[in-house]
């Protein structure tokens, strides 16, 4: 019965926990380097990893007194 519902749940739906360290490691460094174009108002920069992570589905909030994101709607 595990083997079977393992299959539809996974090979038919394609419903699998995704590891989502990576992506936050990624998002993280994306958001940090965005951090150290504002601050050197390399604003090409910012733009282009703004855009980028607009691609992906990742909206970039620009906080008083940090950078935050979200998923975008």
């Amino acid at each position: 019965m595990l083997a079977t519902y393992i299959t539809f749940v996974e090979e038919i739906l394609g419903l699998v926990e995704e590891k989502g360290e990576v992506q936050d490691g990624l998002l993280d460094l994306l958001l940090s380097q965005y951090t150290e174009a504002k601050t050197a108002r390399n604003y090409t920069k910012v733009d282009e990893i703004r855009l980028g992570l607009k691609s992906m589905g990742f909206v970039v909030k620009d906080m008083k007194d940090r950078i935050d994101w979200a998923y975008e709607e």
